[in-house]
C-alpha cells in the first residue's frame, strides 16, 4: 500500500469516518490504463468539497 501513498491524503481524527474522493484527482497513474470509453474526466470540485467537509467536522469538535 505504501506505493500508493503519494496518491492519498490522510488526516488523523477521532471519528470512525472515511471520506473518499476517488474521482477528484488529476494525477495520471502509470500502472492504471486509461479508459477508452465511459466518463473519462474528473469530478469537478470534489476535492475542495471534501476538504471543506473535513474542516467543518473539525470545527464541531465531536
Amino acid at each position: 500500500m505504501r506505493e500508493f501513498a503519494k496518491y492519498v491524503k490522510y488526516y488523523q481524527g477521532n471519528l470512525p469516518l472515511i471520506i473518499s474522493v476517488s474521482h477528484g484527482g488529476a494525477l495520471k497513474i502509470e500502472e492504471i490504463p486509461e479508459r477508452k470509453s465511459g466518463i473519462r474526466g474528473i469530478d469537478k470540485n470534489t476535492i475542495e468539497i471534501a476538504v471543506e467537509l473535513i474542516e467543518q467536522i473539525k470545527k464541531k469538535k465531536i
